[in-house]
């Protein structure tokens, strides 16, 4: 009697524990040419699904490298068996068989949707939330038709776009998260200080406020491209950058809306300035240091927003043991979890 080959499960990428091995639907989101120290060329290759990421070598000399070169493309879903190690490097695939999906793939559950990277919220859910919160929040109707426009003209880009290459909000429609966190952020904070400092003058301009921090990161739309669901820099992102896109954006628009309305210099001044000083500090990439009221609270609200977002990231991702996180590059700090027995004790502390 002939034998049965034992047939192999069809696991998700991001379910995979080490020393596993198993079918699984990955897309290729990067495939780049390096060399060793000796010179040698080889491929660093990077397969995905939505929740993780596995970035690994192939060698030059090794038995994928010609098919790697000749074949494999990245935005491409493919289906593969291999077994997944953890090691000093990171987290490895060893490919066994690979192949591009087909439409029989479906029968076993295949989705490209599934390899996307995904926030905690649609992207066109966020949209809505958006467009909601500008029509509550800003009661200017010149502001609030500024902010419209702009949604509205980019709303396909800013549905796929994540935030950052890496940093943060590297999911489709994480530059949506982001935008609204801080303007909510933002306008907290104003909120406060207004109260605080009642007599402060010039005042607080809460629409102006408003309509800066949900449009800080709108040159985004043009400082990245979106290839097989990750953000990359554009030529103009390399050679321009966000920023000062960002403000070309606001200066379009604004332009565009002239003949119905009408904003003064110093308005699209102040405007200008946010987007323009909106990273901080020099260092940061800001062309300008904050130099209004407004300008420094959504410069204080991207950059918590962002760090926060990342301590968040780091406490799920890590797997260190203990109650110290393993050293997390984008905070360029360890993070202190705490003990299990007391951790669960300060979790209902509302104090």
């Amino acid at each position: 009697m002939a034998k049965t080959s034992k047939k192999i499960a069809i696991v998700p990428l991001h379910e995979l524990i080490d020393g596993q091995e198993a079918d699984c639907f990955v897309m290729l989101f990067k495939k780049e040419v390096l060399q060793t120290k000796e010179g040698k060329p080889y491929f660093r290759v990077g397969f995905r699904d939505r929740e993780r990421e596995v970035v690994f070598p192939i060698w030059n000399d090794g038995p994928l490298a010609e098919e790697c070169r000749n074949a494999w493309e990245v935005g491409i879903c493919y289906k593969v068996r291999a077994l997944f190690r953890e090691t000093q490097y990171g987290p490895q695939l060893d490919i066994r068989k690979i192949r591009p999906v087909n439409d029989d793939d479906q029968q076993d559950g295949f989705d490209r949707n599934d390899l996307f990277p995904a926030g905690r919220c649609r992207p066109e859910a966020m949209f809505d939330q958006i467009i909601e919160w500008i029509e509550e929040n800003i009661v200017d109707d010149r502001w609030k038709q500024l902010a419209n426009s702009i949604f509205q003209i980019y709303k396909k880009h800013l549905l796929e776009m994540p935030a950052s290459t890496g940093r943060h909000h590297t999911y489709r429609g994480g530059l949506l998260e982001h935008l609204l966190s801080v303007a909510k952020l933002a306008d907290s904070m104003a909120e406060h200080f207004a109260a605080v400092y009642s007599e402060m003058q010039p005042p607080l301009h809460r629409n102006l406020l408003r309509v800066g921090a949900l449009l800080h990161d709108i040159g985004k739309l043009r400082e990245l491209e979106v290839i097989a669901g990750t953000g990359q820099y554009s030529p103009a992102g390399h050679l321009v950058g966000h920023v000062v896109l960002g403000r070309d954006v606001v200066r379009e628009a604004m332009a565009t809306l002239s003949e119905e309305v009408t904003f003064t210099e110093e308005e699209q001044l102040r405007l200008e300035h946010l987007l323009l000083s909106h990273q901080g500090t020099l260092e940061m990439g800001s062309p300008k240091l904050p130099m209004t009221a407004e300008a420094m609270l959504i410069a204080h609200a991207d950059r918590c927003e962002t760090e926060f977002f990342q301590l968040v990231e780091g406490f799920a991702e890590d797997t260190q043991e203990g109650p110290v996180t393993g050293r997390r590059k984008n905070l360029q700090r360890v993070l202190f979890r705490g003990w299990k027995s007391s951790s669960s004790e300060s979790n209902n502390d509302e104090g």
